[in-house]
């Protein structure tokens, strides 16, 4: 059981709840730090960068990929106090899925064409950005995020989150 601090025990049901199937691990992080920068922030409306392989973009396009193509994508969300984390779940990952085909997009562009008012010098600045990638985990192995443990747990995928700040 995972000790509650900021959302970490509502994502910790969620996960494990069969209603939420089809939902990424990465959808469950993203939705879980927006609501952590929304409670240190005091706002509802929230921005911060997501780290993209950019494959998804580019696949659809039928072509070969070799190389590394990472990129930076800006992750809004809207919070409302009136809906679910379900929804929340919902929310951000059909935002997300709506972006794919920008995944290759310069983030100044992006900037530009947003009018995001962080931007200064076609400079984009996130103050915290997510990075999702595979790792190997130990599955029985203690797990702790902040204050937050699971001694025993259920690892969903094989996932490695690390929050880099900018």
């Amino acid at each position: 059981m995972c000790q509650e601090e900021h959302g970490i025990t509502a994502v910790s049901r969620t996960v494990t709840s069969p209603s939420v199937q089809g939902i990424t691990a990465a959808t469950i992080v993203n939705a879980a730090w927006s609501l952590v920068l929304s409670q240190r922030t005091n706002r509802l409306d929230v921005l911060f960068g997501i780290a993209t392989n950019g494959q998804n973009g580019y696949s659809s396009r039928g072509g070969n990929l070799i190389g590394l193509c990472m990129n930076q994508m800006p992750m809004r969300v809207r919070l409302d106090h009136s809906e679910t984390f379900q929804g929340l779940l919902e929310t951000v990952q059909r935002q997300y899925i709506q972006a794919m085909p920008f995944e290759l997009v310069e983030l100044s562009d992006i900037a530009q064409i947003c009018d995001l008012s962080q931007a200064t010098d076609d400079k984009v600045e996130f103050g915290s950005v997510v990075v999702v990638q595979n790792a190997n985990v130990n599955t029985d192995a203690p797990f702790s995020f902040g204050d937050a443990q699971c001694i025993r747990g259920h690892v969903i995928s094989r996932t490695f989150l690390t929050l880099l700040p900018s």
